[in-house]
Parts: C-alpha cells; structure tokens; sequence
C-alpha cells in the first residue's frame, strides 16, 4: 500500500427505497427522490465542501475523468464520483495526532448536522481509509478496503435521525411522527412530511421543465395516484422497477478512478436520454390516436389549488400524463403509470435501454412490474415489484445479455412475499402453477413476443374466445385434469382452438413444461395490454 497522503470517505444513503416509499401518498414518494437524487449529494454535499474548502475544491468529475488532485496541489478535496446512492469524496488530509482536528471530521460533523436539519429520517453511514490510490491494482485492494469499513460502520452505528416524540403528542397522519407544522392547506403535519411535500413541488417543476420539450404545451405529469388515467376508484396502477443487469460487476472491474467516472456518467446519460424517449413515446401514443377516451383511457385536466405558484397556475388545464417517474438513476428506474400500460412501458423503456451501449458494451435489463388497485399500500407494491425483478434476474443468468420480464396482478391485495403469495394463490391442489415466472423480451419460444402473439390470437384471431369463455378458461386451470378435458373438448366442439404457443407441451395442451401455463397470464394481461399496442 502506497503512501498517497490522500484520505477517501465513502457516503452511503442506508434504507434508501424505505425513506422514499414508507408513505402511500405519490406526493411525498416523489418529494423523497428527488431528496435523494438531486438534494443530499448534489445540492447539500455540494454546498459544505464549498463552503469548507473554497477555492481548494473540484467538484467537476462528470466533466472530466482527470484527477485534479494528482497534478494540482492547491486541491484540497475533489468529488471521486456520485451515483446509486452514494458518493466518494476525496481529500488531501494534513498529519495530525487529535482525530478532532481532521478535515475529513470537520467535513462529516458539517454534513451529518445539514441532513438532520434539513431532512429529517435519513440515514447515511460512513466508510473511511486512509492512502487512497487510484491507479491500477492499488485502486481495487483501496476500494475493497473503503467497502470494508462502510460495511463495518453500518452494522455498528443505529443513530437516531428523527426528533423524538416527547409527552403526549397528537400523530402525524402521514407519517405517524408529531405534529410539528403545516403545509399549505395541509394541517397538523411533521415537519419530515413537509420537507418531503416541499420537494416534491420543486420536482415537479423541475420535470416539467425538463421533458418540456416532449411535452408541450399540452400535457404535465400528476403529483396523484388516482390521477394517472384509471377509471376512478377500480382503476389499477402499475408499479414498475428496471434494475441493469451485471452493472455493479461492470464498476468493479474498473481499474482504476477514471474508468469509473466514465462508467458512471455514461450510465447516467444513458438514463436521461432513455426516459426522454419513453415521454415522448407516451406522448406520441395519445397524439396519434392510439389511445384516446374511446377506448379507457381518459386523461385528467390539471387543475392547481389556491396556493399554487404561478408556474403551476400556468399548467392549468394540460392532461396529465398516465405516468409518473419516481427514480431515474443509472441502470435503476422506478415509476408509476395507469396499470394498463405497466407490461408495455417497462418493454419499450428495456427497448430503449438496449439500443444504447455504456462502454462500448449494450446493456441488458430486468424489469419488475406489480400491478395493483390504487389503494393498494405502495410500499408493499414496490416491494412486490423489486421480487419480481429479483425473479427475471435469476432467468437472465442463464443466457447472458438477455433482458426479463415478470409481472404479477394482484387484484385481491394479496399480502406476504412473491414465494408466499405464489404458493397460496397460484398453485393448484395438483401442484401446477398458474404462472410462466420471468419472460425473455424478445420473439422467441416463451418470450413476451410469443406471449402477445398468443393473446392476440385469443381475442383477434378467426378463432377468437368470447370473453366468458376465457374466464371459464381461466376457472378451469385451476380443476382437475379430468375437468380441463372436458373444457377443452366442449371449447373444440364449438371451434374455439387454443393457439400454439410452444412446441414443448407435456401431454396435457393446457401445461408447458409439465406444470407451468401461459394462459393464465394471458388472460390477465388481457386487462392490462391494449389491443392497439399489440403487434
């Protein structure tokens, strides 16, 4: 290990996903993101490293992937990088004997003393070391060693980062803290609430401004889950998480610390222009008349309250979009859009992110999609969500560069983990299960393609199902064998057939690969994929 004279600090944001979802209010889902994303490294972290080291501080790594501090001794602390909810700040740290005295102490007493005034219940933990090297082999053994001691630091620090509730105090409705404050024409609120609902307006604006090109003058996102285009209260929502795939082995195979600010700007460049492209397409899918009123999908007017600024005054009366993106990060995406088109955006979104490369090399992708009443608790949907990711990867490491898809409705509101939910409800007396798993997007045998193709000869096909046959269909699955032939056998009779939708069937025309069917999730998503986006 080589005496660098360079001291590393590693921030880390702990139970991200549980500070931005622990609230079934889009309002302040969104206000907690864009903390995350824009506020506490980009904004916060920003200004006390300014403040602390004036003119000693390089905060330009997206710019440049040159160590300033290598060349330039006036540089006191740089920015190494900033992403997947951390950040690594770099300091040329002078020899002392007091811990007190160090400008890596002076610097975290700033920034923890910011964030728990600022933005009150989240948590950061803290790796350190000491002789940072970026170079070669020296770069990796310094970035295990930096992990090291932030995973240490995690398990041994449980700080407090909320005020705690003293005497008999009156609960916060949302966040079951102590009324603190207010909020608008929002009473009696905590102020963890508020700060949340005060970055949410600023997000708000912020994204309008910068999809306003894809916009126009014509539509604006929604702040509300009810007002994503589903018809009123037995509407449904879709929850939707894309995960990259091998992206963290990609950042640790970097060599050294410029490599891996161009792997992380690129990815983040990569996000930006791949969610551009998703609005605009989403736009393009109204304008060109595919979806419109006549067929579901009526799109609410803006209309802003009393207390409106007068930006958001101006939005009055635009559509709001049947979308709303919650996390744009990298290779991470989360958003909400009408349950309807949930299967659909997550496709073209992986679509996107495909036809682009990072490094030379394409990326492939995962996606998550929990589709679920709007009053179901969003925290547990994007948790079913996030399980369902974890299931499309566990396909996509057999074939490497594929991307995965997996879905699941839930319109009982079921409770427990994807594992629990699919041994209570989707697996019959005899074992089988009423559901494929991931799909492989592409055309391929079993693939989403091949899913579509099936579902479309179902319903448009010559040989089309009525409605209430495909229900009886769907009922029948979940009999025994010597009912499904019965079902199957009257179906013929009345020249209903069953398309082909693998060449691999056991003996059974309802089963493929002896216990999994598709056609339970093609009459599924016959309610969740419209007709007019079908190939």
């Amino acid at each position: 290990m080589s005496n660098t004279g360079i001291t590393a600090l590693l921030i880390d944001t702990v139970s991200i996903q549980q500070y931005i979802f622990s609230s079934n209010k889009l309002k302040e889902n969104i206000g907690a993101s864009y903390i995350i994303e824009n506020l506490v490294y980009r904004k916060v972290l920003m200004d006390v490293l300014i403040k602390q080291f004036s003119g000693g501080f390089s905060g330009d790594w997206e710019k440049s992937t040159a160590f300033v501090m290598e060349k330039d001794a006036s540089c006191k602390c740089e920015i190494g990088y900033i992403g997947g909810g951390n950040a690594l700040i770099l300091f040329r740290e002078e020899s002392t004997e007091n811990w007190e005295d160090l400008v890596v102490t002076a610097f975290i007493r700033k920034y923890t003393m910011e964030l728990l005034c600022r933005f009150p219940g989240l948590r950061t933990s803290f790796g350190k070391i000491d002789n940072f090297d970026w170079r070669g082999s020296g770069f990796s053994e310094s970035r295990e060693r930096l992990n090291k001691d932030l995973v240490r630091n995690k398990s041994l620090q449980f700080r407090n980062v909320t005020v705690t509730k003293h005497g008999i105090v009156s609960d916060c409705a949302l966040s079951n803290e102590a009324q603190e404050t207010d909020f608008r024409a929002i009473k009696n609120i905590s102020f963890t609430s508020k700060v949340k609902l005060e970055a949410s307006l600023l997000s708000q604006t912020v994204l309008n401004r910068k999809y306003a090109g894809q916009l126009g003058e014509r539509y604006v996102f929604t702040e509300q889950l009810e007002h994503l285009g589903q018809p009123g209260d037995k509407g449904y929502i879709a929850v939707v998480h894309i995960d990259g795939n091998n992206i963290g082995q990609r950042f640790a195979d970097c060599s050294d610390l410029a490599e891996l600010r161009a792997l992380s700007t690129a990815l983040w460049e990569l996000a930006d222009s791949t969610m551009t492209k998703l609005i605009a397409d989403i736009v393009n899918l109204f304008e060109e008349g595919l979806l419109k009123k006549e067929n579901g999908f009526e799109l609410a007017k803006y209309e802003p309250d009393e207390n409106a600024t007068n930006e958001e005054k101006s939005w009055k009366g635009r559509l709001q979009l049947p979308i709303r993106p919650l996390i744009t990060a990298g290779d991470d995406f989360t958003f909400v859009c009408e349950g309807r088109l949930g299967v659909h955006l997550a496709e073209k979104l992986a679509e996107l992110i495909g036809n682009g490369k990072v490094g030379g090399k394409p990326v492939s992708v995962c996606c998550g999609i929990a589709i679920t009443k709007t009053k179901y608790p969003f925290y547990r949907a994007y948790k079913l969500a996030g399980e369902l990711t974890d299931r499309a990867k566990q396909e996509s490491r057999a074939e490497e560069g594929s991307s995965w898809l997996s879905f699941l409705v839930s319109s009982g509101g079921y409770s427990g983990t994807l594992e629990e939910i699919i041994d209570r409800q989707f697996t019959t007396p005899s074992g089988n299960i009423l559901t494929m798993g991931s799909y492989r997007l592409g055309s391929q045998t079993g693939s989403m393609g091949h899913l579509k193709e099936a579902m479309k000869a179902l319903i448009l096909g010559e040989t089309a199902w009525p409605r209430n046959k495909l229900m009886e269909l769907r009922d029948a699955l979940g009999k025994d064998e010597a009912y499904q032939n019965y079902f199957l056998a009257e179906a013929e009779a009345r020249g209903l057939k069953l398309p082909k939708y693998a060449g691999n069937f056991s003996k059974e025309p309802l089963w493929y690969d002896h216990n999994k069917t598709p056609y339970y999730d093609i009459i599924e998503l016959l309610n969740f994929y419209p007709k007019e986006l079908l190939p």
